[in-house]
């Protein structure tokens, strides 16, 4: 996961002893896993810490990741305000100016692109984790060769 989201072990770990995210019991990530810590990354980079990051994600945190992972979730933008760690998700044909608060400095983030691709490269990985690899292949080959063949004698 930490190749997906670009981001250092010792970041990771810092990030989940500030419970800005979860680690997995098992080892195991799943693909919303990897959309929150990408989002995270996200904000940390804009919000600066990852105090303020983890303020701004905990009230909406499951409505977003329920959003961004919907068939519906890949044309949104993500609008930030920095000063209130204030998140927003726009569909992607609501105008801009619906989210943006008189007076506030905002950010706003496409992430239909990202979100996508991200996805993709989590099926990527996840389906070439699961396979054998070539030598695996070829010493499980033999191991049934030998099998059979003590069978046989």
């Amino acid at each position: 996961m930490l190749r997906l989201i670009n981001v250092k072990r010792s970041t990771w770990q810092n990030w989940v002893r500030g419970e800005l995210l979860n680690s997995a019991d098992n080892g195991v990530y799943r693909e919303k896993d990897v959309v929150e810590a990408f989002i995270a990354a996200l904000l940390v980079s804009a919000l600066g810490s990852p105090r303020e990051a983890r303020a701004a994600l905990l009230p909406m945190r499951t409505d977003l990741l329920d959003e961004l992972m919907s068939p519906k979730g890949e044309g949104k933008t993500l609008v930030i305000e920095p000063r209130l760690l204030r998140l927003r998700l726009l569909a992607e044909d609501a105008p801009l100016q619906e989210a943006l608060t008189p007076g506030e400095i905002c950010m706003a983030i496409p992430l239909a692109d990202s979100v996508r691709r991200l996805r993709e490269d989590f099926w990527r990985f996840a389906n070439a984790q699961s396979e054998p690899s070539a030598g695996q292949r070829s010493r499980k080959a033999r191991r049934r060769r030998v099998s059979q063949q003590d069978h046989h004698h």
